[in-house]
């Protein structure tokens, strides 16, 4: 997959309507500028400095696998069904509505040849969508080396569709994704509809051809709390966002953007793009 420079000061967009202000931010330390803007239907604001305030914060008060969340790590459901390896990940999808808690962090390179099968999802070919709607507690635990390429999957993540559902506690390292079908991507999850995301982040990269967020790629009456993105996120054709690439009346509270968000539209018409939420819809709050 074609990786991106992980910082940088300039932020491409080639398309004649996008979302949100962009600007040159100066250079903090020995990092590069950072661009990081936030949008909302009302009032587009610029604010890098928080978000370094932010990573600065993560760096020597984190939580979790590798001091790395934002949020300290409450203990788990008793009764939730625990995960220990790749095989016990994978189970997941065989009971969607079930309570769920990582045991230990899981790299996912050499399981099932390196390519991951998204957790439920919507199936092209009999027009039927199967969603999880459980709780997944990652603990403060992290999942490394999801790959998925290709165009065989509407919803594309760790988890394709959920609905109802609760994801929390999880890091996604070194994410991989080249999704060529038509939908919307994201580390965690392609689309999440009335959901709660919290206490997650990505540091790989994505590019898709859906819309495509650095947590989520579709948010429909969500909310999202405490999470970050450290990859590089691009689409060319539709929209790209930090946090979510498309959101619908759903609230994004004390997140961050880190990577460079790219949209481009190669059929010349309009694209999107934001350092948190990359285009909005009905209401939507954004929280610093």
């Amino acid at each position: 997959m074609r990786k991106f420079r992980k910082r940088g000061f300039l932020l491409l967009l080639f398309c004649p309507i996008f979302a949100g202000i962009f600007s040159f931010a100066p250079a903090l330390a020995d990092e590069s500028a950072y661009f990081i803007t936030e949008v909302t239907d009302e009032i587009p604001t610029q604010n890098y400095v928080m978000a370094t305030l932010a990573e600065t914060k993560r760096q020597t008060i984190g939580y979790g696998s590798g001091d790395n969340f934002l949020a300290p790590i409450q203990t788990s459901d008793p009764d939730a069904i625990k995960i220990y390896t790749a095989q016990d990940l994978n189970n997941v999808r065989n009971s969607p509505s079930g309570s769920y808690v990582l045991m230990n962090d899981i790299d996912l390179a050499d399981y099932n040849s390196g390519q991951w099968e998204p957790i439920c999802n919507y199936n092209i070919t009999t027009n039927y969508s199967i969603s999880f709607t459980g709780t997944f507690d990652g603990q403060g635990h992290v999942i490394e080396n999801l790959q998925i390429s290709g165009g065989d999957y509407r919803y594309s993540g760790l988890f394709g569709y959920i609905k109802n559902a609760t994801v929390k506690n999880l890091g996604l390292k070194d994410t991989e994704m080249d999704i060529s079908s038509f939908g919307s991507a994201g580390a965690l999850c392609g689309y999440a509809d009335d959901s709660k995301i919290d206490n997650c982040y990505n540091t790989g990269d994505i590019i898709s051809s859906s819309s495509t967020g650095g947590i989520l790629g579709h948010s429909d009456g969500s909310s999202i709390s405490n999470c970050y993105n450290l990859g590089n996120i691009s689409t060319y054709m539709v929209s790209a966002g930090g946090i979510c690439s498309y959101s619908v009346d759903t609230e994004i509270a004390n997140c961050y953007n880190m990577g460079i968000i790219t949209s481009t539209n190669i059929f010349s018409g309009s694209c999107n793009a934001g350092g948190i939420s990359g285009a909005n819809r009905d209401t939507v709050r954004i929280i610093v």
